[in-house]
Parts: C-alpha cells; structure tokens; sequence
C-alpha cells in the first residue's frame, strides 16, 4: 500500500509525462557494501540509483529457482544473508552479484520518481555550498576525504542534470525535494 507521501509523489511526477528507462540490475560493491545499481533515465538524462540488497526478498529466493544462480553454491550466501551473517567484505561481490539477479527476477527496480526526487535533493544541498569542503563540514565528515570529494562532485553532476531536466519547470525541483522528504 503506498503512503500519501508517495502517492502525491508519483502523481507529480506523472505531470511532466517523461519517458523512463531503467536498466538491467548489476551487483556492485562500494566501501564494502553490496547493493543493486541501475542506470535510470529520465527524459533526456541519466542518473546512477543504488538499492540496498535488502529490496529483493532473499526468502523466496531460496525457494525458487533463478537462472544465473547455482544452488550448490549461491544458497549458502542466501541463508548468510536472511540469517544476517553477510557482512564479510569477501563475500559482498558474491552477494551483490546474487542480488541483482534475484532483482532481474523478480523485478525489482527503483522508482523513478523517488529517483528524481533524491537526485534534486543532493543536487541541491551541494550546489548551495561554495566549496567541497564547507559541503563535508556542514555534515560533518572529514574535507579531506577524497573518496567524499568524489561523491560531492557527482552529487553536483545530479544537480546540473536535474537543472536541465526541469529548469524550464520554475519551482519543480523545490517540490521534488518537499514531496521526497515527506517520504
């Protein structure tokens, strides 16, 4: 059932009528986490989206059968995650890997709307700040960190693309971010 908050989300969303793309899942790994990552485009540009490997359920995949996953040696990385014992760097490819699949199954994807959403908010929130390092300081983390940095810059990349998905919409990115932090 979804909440007000993501009804009058998806509802705005379909006020611009843009065409959507989503691609295949992939199994990545950053800073030892294990997510699904898809390339979204909407209108004319593209946004990288990550979900965490938690928006598959793992359950009924141990039950079923997917192509691309071998029960002799893939059930075990299923069990380790429903039973929470996951998180061991070696393993997060595999499950990441895993993840992806079990998304491509049971079809599994991000939604659009929220994508743009959060693509407005952290495109917003640096673009307001001069600097990569007033950005790190306003939340908290270390202006020296370059694996930071790098998010800072994509974050300011969102920022341009949205800008030029919805510039000619006066006020549509402000309500982008009001309707994903009702969320």
């Amino acid at each position: 059932m979804k909440t007000t908050a993501r009804s009058e989300l998806d509802e705005y969303f379909k006020t611009f009528d843009f065409s959507v793309e989503i691609s295949r899942p992939l199994g990545e790994v950053y800073d030892n986490w294990p997510h699904i990552a898809y390339k979204v485009k909407i209108g004319s540009e593209i946004f990288g989206y990550s979900l965490g490997v938690g928006h598959v359920d793992w359950k009924k995949a141990l039950n079923a059968r997917y192509p691309g996953i071998d029960p002799y040696t893939d059930d075990g990385y299923i069990v380790a995650v429903i039973q929470g014992k996951s998180q061991l760097p070696e393993c997060n490819k595999k499950i990441a890997n895993i993840a992806a699949i079990i998304a491509r199954c049971q079809e599994v994807n991000p939604d659009p709307a929220e994508v743009l959403a959060v693509c407005c908010a952290e495109g917003r929130n640096a673009q307001r700040c001069p600097s990569f390092e007033i950005w790190a300081l306003e939340f908290g983390a270390d202006p020296d960190s370059r694996k930071l940095e790098k998010i800072y810059n994509q974050f300011l990349k969102e920022g341009s693309k949205v800008q030029k998905l919805l510039g000619n919409h006066p006020g549509a990115i402000d309500r982008f971010i009001e309707l994903y932090r009702n969320l």
